[in-house]
Order: C-alpha cells, then sequence, then structure tokens
C-alpha cells in the first residue's frame, strides 16, 4: 500500500509540474481514487464471502451440526448481525469434525443458534471444511443452478454436434 501510495504522489507532481494540470483537478483526481481505494480494501472479503457464500449454496450438499460456541462481529447487514460460529459437522457415517462458519443470521433467529442447538450447513462436496449457514431457499437455488447447469449442457451438446457434421 505504502508503494502505491509514493507513486501516486510521484505522479500527481508530474502531472502538475510536466503536464501543466490544474492542482484542483489533481486534487479531485486523487480523492476519488483514495475513496476507490478504501472501498476497495475496505470491502473485498466481504463480496468473497457472499460469492462463497451463493456457490456452495448452488453447489454444496446439506449437512446437520451442532453449534459449539456464536460470537458477534459488530457487522450489520441492515438490523441483522454477522456472527462467527464453530460448529461440530455430522457425518452420515457417524463422524464428526468441527470447523467455523461467519455469516448473518436474521435477528429473530439468534436464539436457533445457541451453543448446543442443531443446525443445517452447506458444504462443499470437494473440501468439507468450507461451510457456510444454508439460505432460506436453498432448495431452490439448487433446483435453478441444476437447470442453468442443464441448458449449458445442452447447448454445448447442441455446438459441439454442429462441430462433428
Amino acid at each position: 500500500m505504502k508503494i502505491f501510495v509514493v507513486f501516486y504522489l510521484l505522479f500527481s507532481v508530474a502531472c502538475l509540474i510536466f503536464f501543466n494540470f490544474d492542482w484542483l483537478a489533481v486534487a479531485v483526481i486523487s480523492f476519488l481514487i483514495l475513496m476507490g481505494s478504501i472501498f476497495y480494501y475496505g470491502f473485498k472479503d466481504s463480496f468473497k464471502s457472499d460469492m462463497k457464500t451463493i456457490r456452495l449454496n448452488e453447489t454444496g450438499e446439506l449437512v446437520q451440526a451442532t453449534v459449539l460456541s456464536i460470537k458477534q462481529t459488530n457487522i450489520y447487514n441492515g438490523e441483522d448481525p454477522e456472527v462467527i460460529m464453530a460448529i461440530r459437522v455430522q457425518e452420515v457415517n457417524g463422524s464428526s469434525y468441527q470447523a467455523t462458519v461467519r455469516g448473518t443470521v436474521k435477528l429473530v433467529d439468534i436464539p436457533a443458534y445457541q451453543p448446543g442447538k442443531q443446525i443445517e450447513v452447506v458444504r462443499d462436496r470437494q473440501d468439507r471444511y468450507q461451510v457456510v449457514l444454508k439460505d432460506p431457499d436453498f432448495e431452490k437455488t439448487q433446483e435453478l443452478h441444476r437447470k442453468l447447469r442443464e441448458i449449458k449442457k445442452a447447448r454445448l451438446d447442441k455446438k459441439m454436434a454442429g462441430q462433428v457434421k
């Protein structure tokens, strides 16, 4: 980050001296770049987390888990708090393992996520330690993803059949 600031300062000075830019234009551009950087670095992990939740709710498998602990992060999505939970995921064969889940929980649903409570979570089929909270529309999300995958496969098959001729 420091090298970015130094580079930008040198660029700003060069614009003022060599290209005869107005200092106000350089100040406005500097402000916009600064705000963009703050926004990007402040929210990039949040966007990644949301994309992971969506992807796993589309392609993951539903499993039962027991809440071991829950802690609020002091981040809110509207009125709903973001929480970090330590959970114990139960396998079908009877074994279990511990994982961590981070997600937003509706304020009225907090009592359902207290230690000792059974919850449903979604895990990645390839990496069982990648676990997210179950979306309320989990079944619809999975069905829509399945239909879209079938449409893409049909298009690809049609395209490949056209090339075989």
